[in-house]
């Protein structure tokens, strides 16, 4: 029987989850969509995800929250 490497399966889950959010975000589910990315475990000390990686993770994660923000109806006060 083969084993799968431990980092294997963390490559599979990370591929999975930006899927899954990249569907929540043309769904305009920006909540679900940054919570999708915000699961992935970069600090598990996988050497595959690097640092751009993971920059450009939290900046996905941001523009998305962002996005429910904007999508909020405008609210001021008169």
């Amino acid at each position: 029987m083969l084993r799968t490497k431990p980092h294997t399966k963390l490559i599979k889950a990370l591929v999975i989850r930006e899927k899954l959010a990249g569907l929540y975000e043309s769904e305009q589910e920006w909540s679900k969509a940054a919570q999708m990315l915000s699961d992935i475990d970069l600090d598990s000390g996988m050497r595959a995800v690097d640092n751009k990686f993971k920059f450009s993770n939290c900046i996905k994660i941001a523009r998305l929250y962002l996005e429910i923000c904007l999508s909020l109806p405008c609210t001021y006060a008169q």
